[in-house]
């Protein structure tokens, strides 16, 4: 099976975060993300795309709302370096 790859923009502090190796999630709107697919990140300041970008992460879980604490639509993507 073809995995998928994702580039997914976040904001300078949560990126920062994951490029410290902080923070190894994100919280998104559900979409066809699976198991096993790939994301690069690109930092964004006041939305726009700053250049920088992660090297490419594994979506190794993923939890979908509904669930406790979590709304129907979303989806918490866990995400490790390999």
């Amino acid at each position: 099976m073809t995995r998928a790859n994702y580039f997914l923009k976040v904001e300078r502090e949560d990126y920062k975060a994951m490029e410290r190796g902080d923070k190894m999630f994100l919280l998104l709107r559900d979409s066809a993300f699976e198991k096993g697919d790939w994301v690069r990140i690109e930092e964004t300041v006041d939305g726009l795309y700053t250049g920088n970008q992660l090297r490419a992460m594994k979506i190794t879980h993923i939890l979908y709302g509904p669930n406790p604490g979590l709304e129907e639509g979303y989806v918490v993507l866990q995400l490790k370096y390999f």
